[in-house]
């Protein structure tokens, strides 16, 4: 889906075998002018394009395809629920980004639905960190075909159909309860953000002047996109580099749009290919947030990708792991699962066994971003239970390191 003069938003539709003669049809998305749930904040008439309806925070947004024939909400044609994090212009146009998947439509009338609603409001399926749930059953109105005022009532919606041929469909969005979304991050729209760096390879802080000035730390959380997660610059907030009296580096700053469930910590080196870097805990109430992060330089990622014998750094991300003892030493012998997820163990002679070698490092290379990774082991005679968060973020190392509580950098 791409953005038209801003006014609009369009993708594909592809239906059914026997209409592949028929030019596929576009989507388009405007919104309501006066004087019906207009979306207008301003005193002109005429609809307005989506550079003039705001959208401050976060979004879910709904796209469902039904047939009028099988009006069964359990059973669409198509459904999809993603995720909308504000633009830098924070505005509706931000719409424009969503992508529909490719999928077969039956050749007969279909009615097209689109409803936006706050990100807090939407669940998250306990059973795959990916998918949100979208409401089914919101009623649009067959006059406008906005959203009917009742529960569940989104902040925008709109309904159109589509006939066999039609080479466009536009669905008009009503602003319903606009400031739903626009006031779901007031008061929590601030958070102090303290990080500190270690160094993937040995554990220790990095200190050394020469590296800290060459790197680029920043705050996020990762976004769903199509089947994937994202992790761009517009999704962080940059951090500044602050050196104490004692030369110690800490970066920190404020994230005006907070994290909703997970909190990372991006590490980027200006070296010539080097790959980013994000470590990620659970979000909590502790202000400052306190994160840390892996600064895993680019000769040991060669390194052990060539080990896992892949001919490069897999464009869908990597998950790279390992459990250490209280003073950052590495762990042998432990267990580490990721769900139903497989996990790989480095040896000096490649990735092989049940359990970690004396390097201690594991690897995941399929599981989701907000997996959790976890060992129970037994280190210097205690039993530790130990768990972190991982998986896979397009173009990014996750790294996770499993560790006892209670050691400070």
């Amino acid at each position: 889906m791409c953005a038209a003069a801003c006014a609009a938003a369009s993708a594909a539709l592809i239906v059914g075998p026997s209409a592949c003669n028929a030019p596929p049809p576009s989507l388009k998305i405007a919104f309501a002018g006066p004087p019906t749930q207009s979306c207008r904040t301003d005193d002109r008439d005429g609809a307005p394009a989506c550079g003039d309806v705001p959208m401050l925070c976060a979004a879910v947004m709904s796209i469902r395809i039904v047939e009028p024939s099988n009006p069964d909400p359990k059973h669409p044609a198509y459904e999809q629920c993603t995720e909308l994090p504000p633009n830098g212009h924070k505005d509706m146009c931000v719409v424009g980004s969503i992508d529909l998947a490719p999928t077969p439509l039956p050749v007969d009338e279909l009615e097209v639905q689109i409803a936006l609603y706050p990100a807090t409001d939407i669940a998250v399926d306990p059973a795959d960190p990916k998918h949100l749930l979208c409401p089914t059953t919101v009623q649009y109105a067959a006059g406008t075909g906005f959203p009917v005022e009742r529960t569940p009532t989104p902040a925008l919606g709109g309904r159109s159909f589509y006939h066999p041929g039609d080479q466009t469909v536009t669905v008009t969005l009503g602003c319903t309860e606009l400031d739903a979304i626009n006031a779901s991050c007031a008061g929590s729209d601030i958070v102090k953000v303290a990080a500190s760096l270690e160094n993937f390879k040995d554990r220790f802080p990095v200190t050394d002047v020469n590296v800290i000035h060459q790197v680029e730390v920043s705050a996020g959380e990762p976004r769903a996109f199509n089947t994937a997660f994202e992790l761009n610059p517009t999704d962080t907030t940059p951090l500044m580099l602050h050196i104490n009296g004692n030369g110690r580096p800490s970066w920190e700053g404020e994230v005006m749009s907070p994290p909703s469930r997970y909190a990372c910590l991006k590490v980027r080196s200006n070296e010539a290919q080097s790959t980013a870097t994000a470590t990620c805990k659970r979000m909590n109430a502790d202000q400052p947030l306190a994160l840390v992060g892996e600064l895993l330089e680019k000769p040991q990622l060669d390194a052990l990708v060539s080990a896992l014998k892949l001919s490069g750094f897999p464009p869908q991300g990597l998950t790279i792991g390992i459990v250490v003892d209280q003073v950052g030493d590495p762990v042998a012998g432990a267990v580490v699962t990721a769900k139903q997820h497989a996990v790989a163990y480095q040896t000096p002679t490649g990735f092989a066994g049940a359990a970690t070698s004396s390097m201690g490092i594991f690897v995941s290379t399929d599981a989701p971003f907000g997996t959790e990774l976890s060992t129970d082991v037994t280190i210097n005679g205690t039993r530790q239970v130990l768990s972190g968060i991982g998986g896979l973020i397009d173009g990014m190392v996750t790294t996770v390191v499993l560790r006892p509580a209670g050691r400070q950098l």
